[in-house]
């Protein structure tokens, strides 16, 4: 992964590979049922941490062949500052199957909060997940100094720098299942390389 420092002296933003995700959601996994179902929403739905704990399981349906995630304007963030928008998130297949897994597990009515957290809690959740992996050395990938400073935004961001960059997703798309109310609040996503294209664009120009 890349970091990089913003305004606040502790203050960081991490930029991470798939497969550093797929260890994250791995050890999440094991950890339990609600640190896993956080990895999910963050990652692969691109939630917010407010958006995560308002999650109820009546929220996911499918449609067209399509897994989808209710976002309601009481949850859900309008970067334009005018106040919460809905909008239906899209959750990939094999991330439906494992929420649904984790709803029964965690023995949840459709109409009850899945996570039944604060988004305070929900950001605890991901600061854990970051310890561990950061505890776990070199037996995952990445840095463990970089690990101990992962935010639930950093999901957010893998998010939003894998469907932009990696899959080259239109960024109108892109914005309406992620809730980015224009292209300039998406700029960063847009404009920061992803590892692979860093590494071969090196490469290219014989400095490897």
């Amino acid at each position: 992964m890349r970091v990089k420092s913003t305004a606040g002296d502790s203050e960081y933003k991490l930029w991470l590979k798939p497969e550093e995700y797929e260890a994250l959601c791995d050890v999440a996994e094991d950890r339990s049922h609600k640190h896993h179902a956080v990895a999910l929403l963050g990652g692969s739905v691109g939630l917010r941490a407010q958006e995560m704990a308002a999650v109820r399981p009546e929220d996911m349906y499918a449609d067209d062949g399509l897994y989808w995630l209710r976002v309601h304007e009481e949850a859900g963030k309008d970067t334009t500052g005018s106040g919460g928008k809905l909008r239906d998130a899209h959750i990939p297949q094999d991330a439906y199957v494992e929420l649904l897994e984790n709803r029964h597990k965690l023995d949840v009515e459709e109409d009850e909060l899945l996570l039944g957290v604060t988004k305070s809690r929900v950001r605890d959740i991901v600061h854990e997940l970051g310890d561990e992996m950061a505890a776990r050395g070199d037996d995952v990938p990445g840095r463990s100094a970089d690990w101990e400073k992962l935010s639930a935004h950093d999901l957010r961001r893998f998010f939003a720098q894998d469907r932009l960059v990696r899959k080259e997703m239109n960024p109108h798309t892109v914005m309406a299942i992620g809730g980015w109310s224009s292209l300039g609040a998406m700029e960063d996503y847009i404009k920061t390389p992803s590892d692979d294209v860093v590494a071969d664009e090196i490469k290219r120009v014989g400095l490897s």
